[in-house]
């Protein structure tokens, strides 16, 4: 199994298409591939466009009224396991400041 580091400056962008809701479950497809996303996965995956994950931890921060602190774990899992299963591809950000 291949090891995939996620880190607060990756920068996922989401692959697939979306076909619908199955109870709870978004249902995404990529080829012939169908996954079921929980409702905070799919919030996740449709935000994933480039932008860093720290950005990303800002605007869900800003739109849900949840501390940041509270999201960065939560957003470095989820991109993690949507990466594992080829939901997203990563890119990471330079590291000079």
């Amino acid at each position: 199994m291949s090891s995939i580091e996620v880190n607060l400056g990756s920068r996922p962008v989401k692959k697939g298409d979306v076909l619908g809701v199955e109870g709870e479950d978004y249902i995404i497809a990529i080829g012939e591939e169908l996954y079921a996303l929980s409702p905070a996965a799919f919030y996740i995956w449709r935000m994933c466009d480039g932008r860093s994950i720290s950005e990303l931890v800002d605007r869900a921060s800003s739109e849900l009224g949840i501390p940041k602190d509270q999201l960065k774990e939560v957003f470095v899992n989820i991109v993690t396991r949507l990466a594992e299963y080829g939901l997203v591809e990563l890119g990471t950000i330079s590291k000079e400041k």
